[in-house]
């Protein structure tokens, strides 16, 4: 049997797991579009400066929403390392988006 830790770990690992193969799922089938640079959700990744300067704001108090937001801007304008270290960033403190979004760079 597992232990409670074994078990949170293997929850966590297959949730990671499990939002990989949904996201690559989508893509495949074409249910993942973009267009004009917005995202499939409510955030855009078209982001003014000052947006910028507020999301880093909000990453140095803990908001891990707001790594995933800076994170997608940054995959948009194509700088894949600055983007893959947020979203791990984010997947580490346990945001779901993150660690969703942290999987899917790994099958790009």
């Amino acid at each position: 049997m597992f232990t409670k830790q074994q078990f949170n770990i293997f929850i966590n690992r297959f949730s990671v797991y499990l939002a990989t193969v949904l996201l690559f799922t989508a893509i495949v089938v074409g249910g993942y579009k973009q267009t004009n640079a917005q995202q499939t959700d409510s955030e855009s990744v078209v982001l003014t400066e000052q947006e910028i300067e507020q999301l880093k704001q909000k990453i140095d108090k803990g908001d891990t929403d707001a790594q995933v937001v800076l994170g997608r801007y940054h995959l948009a304008k194509k700088n894949f390392d600055l983007a893959v270290k947020l979203f791990r960033q984010a997947a580490e403190k346990g945001n779901a988006k993150g660690q969703g979004m942290y999987g899917a760079c790994f099958l790009m």
